[in-house]
């Protein structure tokens, strides 16, 4: 549940981030990134209790390593994905703003604007993904949970 729902709750903020308008107030930006926080906090210790707790005791210190290795992975990934978005879509909207007739300082505005947006969306896109694969991966039973010391409990 905590999986599912702290990607869904994660996917409906940065859709709301995505929404916000031009020059949003402080409480409008820091509401979607409370409801983004409270996502990812639901989501990464029960991720990462999965891991540590289907790794044999021999192994605890590599599966640890392996979680960080991959959160420094995906935040590679996900800024370098977000970036070639943004880039992309930024350098499509300076272009319709310029022949919409904007000035250079509204198709600089609206362009950064747009083109975060969809970036956002893109991320949205992900959580969603990602939620729909724990809810898919998740197993039939909850059997009995095996302790860090090996012993059943």
């Amino acid at each position: 549940m905590f999986l599912v729902g702290g990607n869904f709750l994660l996917a409906s903020s940065l859709l709301w981030l995505s929404g916000l308008a031009e020059w949003p107030s402080d409480a409008a930006i820091a509401a979607p990134l409370l409801a983004a926080g409270l996502g990812g906090a639901l989501f990464e210790p029960v991720a990462h209790s999965v891991v540590m707790g289907s790794a044999p005791p021999d192994r605890l210190g590599t599966a640890s390593a392996s979680i960080a290795m991959g959160r420094q992975a995906a935040y590679a990934v996900g800024v370098a994905l977000m970036g070639t978005v943004f880039t992309i879509r930024e350098r499509f909207y300076a272009v319709e703003f310029t022949n919409r007739g904007y000035t250079p300082t509204g198709v600089n505005a609206l362009s950064i604007q747009h083109a975060f947006g969809d970036a956002l969306i893109v991320c949205a896109v992900l959580a969603t993904g990602a939620a729909l694969v724990s809810m898919l991966l998740r197993p039939e039973s909850q059997g009995p949970r095996r302790a860090v010391s090996g012993t059943v409990s």
